[in-house]
């Protein structure tokens, strides 16, 4: 049993172990890989827009639970199949929108209540938040220590956007990339519906911006620190974006270790995990080391008995 860890990962590959030099070789070998993964990684730029001042690293980011996109997406569903109306307050609560009523009043929900289920509300209950949520001036562009901005051309399936002290809505999916989009949204108690539901728009980009011409109202794309990629299984769905990828090694016998793939790691690590380039370079210094140890390893066994 083998043991990997990083900052995001720990997870265990059953493999043999060959024994005598060829087993200590093999050890030894892991270490260094995992060693010069580690710094590849150290070392490796982000891919992700950076507009503006980006802070959603260090404590506060290393804190959130890493969320897959679908599962952001799915979470957003849940409220537009329960058709969750817009209060302004967490379930049963006093409500200071005047155009709701004084105390929100919607289906109970033991995972639900303690949100509000205005837009922010919403928004920070598909991406597993903390509860009440966060409120849509505590997002980026406002506040960028867990959400960034993005160029919109690059929105994602649970990516948001966001217009501070206005409006936010949760990104689905594109229906036609840069022109039409599909969104989900808590509208507010005067709008019709009232309640959360999916919003299929044209869209305006300009710059670094967005508008939604359902509303008309212009937003800055925003992306969550802890949201991943989903990873196809082998059945054609997707899996949990936080699990390791194992392949047993095709041309290698029951003692040779299997090749491990790290999950797509959380935006701000630039995908280096997974990346051959970032730790290509470090291959060669491997290949300089591991062959250094198998030589001393075969001249130890080599060595004649006195008699």
């Amino acid at each position: 049993m083998a043991e990997l860890a990083s900052a995001r990962y720990t997870f265990r590959v059953n493999r043999a172990r060959p024994a005598g030099a060829a087993g200590t070789l093999f050890a030894l070998s892991g270490v260094v890989l995992t060693t010069l993964v580690v710094a590849a990684c150290g070392n490796a730029p982000s891919s992700e827009d950076t507009t503006g001042t980006r802070e959603n690293t260090g404590a506060v980011a290393s804190e959130l639970t890493m969320i897959a996109r679908s599962t952001a997406v799915a979470r957003g569903q849940e409220w537009v199949a329960a058709k969750v109306p817009y209060c302004q307050a967490p379930n049963h609560q006093h409500d200071d929108d005047k155009a709701c009523n004084s105390t929100c009043i919607r289906p109970d929900n033991v995972l639900w209540d303690p949100y509000r289920s205005d837009c922010s509300g919403f928004v920070s209950w598909s991406w597993g938040l903390p509860a009440p949520g966060r409120t849509t001036a505590e997002l980026a562009p406002a506040v960028v220590d867990i959400t960034h901005t993005i160029d919109p051309l690059t929105l994602m399936p649970g990516d948001a956007v966001n217009k501070p002290s206005d409006h936010t809505m949760l990104f689905v999916e594109w229906l036609t990339p840069g022109k039409r989009a599909r969104f989900i949204e808590e509208p507010g108690c005067s709008n019709n519906p009232p309640y959360a539901h999916q919003v299929d728009s044209d869209v305006t980009i300009k710059g670094m911006t967005i508008t939604v011409v359902e509303n008309g109202i212009t937003f800055s794309a925003i992306r969550f620190a802890a949201i991943v990629d989903d990873l196809p299984d082998a059945g054609g769905g997707n899996r949990d974006a936080s699990a390791p990828v194992v392949h047993p090694d095709p041309n290698a016998g029951d003692a040779a270790p299997a090749h491990t793939e790290l999950a797509a790691p959380a935006a701000d690590d630039g995908g280096c995990a997974t990346s051959p380039s970032r730790v290509g370079g470090a291959s060669s210094g491997l290949s300089v080391v591991v062959a250094s140890m198998l030589l001393v390893a075969t001249r130890r066994r080599r060595k004649p008995t006195r008699r």
